[in-house]
């Protein structure tokens, strides 16, 4: 029930910015939190979500682990930065402000969380996951509350965020031991950036869908795809519970016994995401404005979104393999070949581009990202069959169905 009311929470924050902020803010407030800020956050993570569980867990290299407390310490000194920018010198518009504050506070959570979830201290985990969402959503009521609710107000609400992870990062270092530290952080690193330039290129074409549509269609298409992309991705708390709760056997248990179950659960989630966007059109234009406005000229966009969320989980888990199986250079060859395929779709379409077009490019890559992780595995005689069979019966099928909604 905890763990349904925190990413209740992930889940809801964003529809009610959509209803109470005017457009354009909350086209920006997404390509700051859910564009930008993701991807400039996994920079700032430097692969370190990744690099503590396969210490941890895959290892069991205890010695090291008072290296990862100096890492939180070190990007504080980009955020204390970023404040100076901003407040003292203006050297740049707001949403990039916010975007630099959020992808701090996304590194902290993405660092933190993994910790406790590899120590298996699951509820605190769950609370930092969503951390920022909570924050948000306690600016909107705050705002709402005294007539205040603006970009600018809740931007102010995430600063005061983003210093309590400064000060628990002093904290924590102040803590840890010295000796070697500087030395073990060092072995740390030499893991952890294959793990940043794979999170990065995960994180990039996860972004990538919101950063092309504001530079061909603007704030008001971004605001208008993330906000079906929110309703799909319900689907992704059950995912998000289950890694929490799983996360050591995701890291220990035979690959393929991993296979069935990934199998079972994807088609699960995709039944799911099917009923949801089935049900929505008969409820929620009760209650929600946006939703009523922009259903029927989108409904498209969000079947395809709908689907793209097993892919997304799929890609999520295995990624988890990939980590553990350190097959990270051949993987991260192949995403980036990936990614230079978007980027040559994008040019030779960049005259035709509407939202629909670019949400199928989108879920394209996405696919295309799943392949590549299997490839990989599958180069290391680690086999996901099941899982593959799913996914492409999903994407299949997905196609078949906008046939008919088109």
């Amino acid at each position: 029930m905890f763990f349904v009311l925190a990413k209740g929470i992930v889940f809801i924050t964003p529809v009610f910015l959509a209803e109470y902020l005017i457009a354009s803010d909350y086209g920006l407030i997404e390509y700051a939190l859910s564009g930008l800020g993701i991807l400039v956050g996994s920079i700032f993570s430097l692969g370190m979500e990744g690099a503590y569980p396969y210490y941890y867990l895959k290892q069991q290299n205890f010695s090291i682990l008072n290296g990862f407390s100096l890492h939180p310490l070190l990007i504080s000194f980009v955020f204390l930065l970023n404040l100076m920018g901003y407040f003292i010198f203006g050297l740049y518009a707001l949403e990039y402000f916010m975007s630099i504050n959020i992808a701090y506070i996304v590194a902290n959570q993405l660092i933190y969380s993994t910790i406790l979830k590899s120590h298996e201290k699951n509820t605190i985990a769950v609370i930092l996951d969503g951390g920022v969402y909570v924050i948000l959503l306690i600016g909107l009521i705050l705002g709402l509350v005294f007539s205040v609710l603006s970009y600018q107000f809740l931007s102010y609400a995430l600063i005061i965020y983003a210093i309590v992870y400064f000060t628990y990062a002093c904290y924590i270092f102040f803590k840890a031991e010295k000796e070697l530290i500087v030395k073990h952080y060092k072995q740390i690193v030499k893991y952890s950036y294959h793990v940043l330039f794979s999170s990065f290129l995960i994180f990039f074409i996860t972004v990538s869908a919101r950063l092309s549509i504001k530079e061909f269609l603007g704030e008001e298409s971004v605001g208008i795809y993330s906000y079906f992309y929110r309703l799909s991705a319900i689907v992704v708390m059950i995912h998000q519970v289950v890694n929490i709760v799983f996360f050591t056997k995701i890291y220990t248990l035979n690959p393929r016994i991993l296979d069935r179950y990934f199998a079972m659960f994807l088609l699960g989630i995709f039944i799911l995401s099917l009923l949801f966007f089935l049900l929505t059109p008969l409820i929620l234009p009760h209650f929600l404005d946006y939703y009523k406005q922009n259903y029927a000229a989108n409904q498209t966009i969000f079947l395809l979104l709908s689907a793209q969320m097993s892919i997304w989980i799929a890609t999520a888990l295995l990624s988890n393999i990939i980590t553990r199986e350190n097959v990270l250079l051949n993987n991260n060859i192949y995403l980036s070949m990936v990614i230079g395929f978007g980027f040559l779709a994008l040019y030779l379409l960049r005259n035709d581009l509407n939202l629909l077009i670019l949400t199928i490019l989108h879920y394209t890559v996405f696919l295309a990202t799943f392949l590549t992780q299997y490839i990989s595995l599958l180069r290391k005689r680690i086999f996901f069959h099941k899982t593959l069979v799913v996914i492409a019966s999903i994407f299949v099928f997905s196609l078949f169905a906008l046939l008919f909604y088109i």
